[in-house]
């Protein structure tokens, strides 16, 4: 009898941390992705307004380039500009994780200062 529930132990033991390392498998790069889809929207709209602020494209994208790459390090970025015009910016940012993980953000804001002056 004793024999028995050390084996069930061991069996159970075996099974749920194979359980465990399924989940925590699936769940990491979805938790990933979550997490570059709110910060890629978040880090693009301050740089448009720090396009906005600061009149300086260069600049800004470098900054959102920086604060991209420290919290988001894995994935590729295939595209990331901003660009201003007469009386608005606009920005794009595409991240890949995976092959099947994609994170596509593009933005624009208008500056209403100079829109209401024309």
């Amino acid at each position: 009898m004793k024999n028995q529930r050390g084996s069930q132990l061991i069996e159970f033991t075996i099974g749920f941390g194979f359980v465990f390392l399924l989940t925590v498998f699936l769940a990491l790069p979805a938790l990933y992705f979550m997490t570059a889809k709110v910060w890629v929207r978040f880090q693009l709209h301050q740089a448009l307004l720090c396009t906005l602020e600061v009149e300086n494209t260069l600049y800004c994208k470098t900054q959102l380039q920086d604060k991209l790459q420290r919290l988001l390090p894995y994935g590729n970025y295939e595209s990331l500009w901003l660009r201003q015009y007469s009386y608005k910016v606009a920005g794009r940012v595409e991240l890949t994780i995976t092959d099947h993980l994609r994170v596509i953000e593009g933005m624009t804001l208008r500056n209403e200062k100079i829109r209401g002056a024309l």
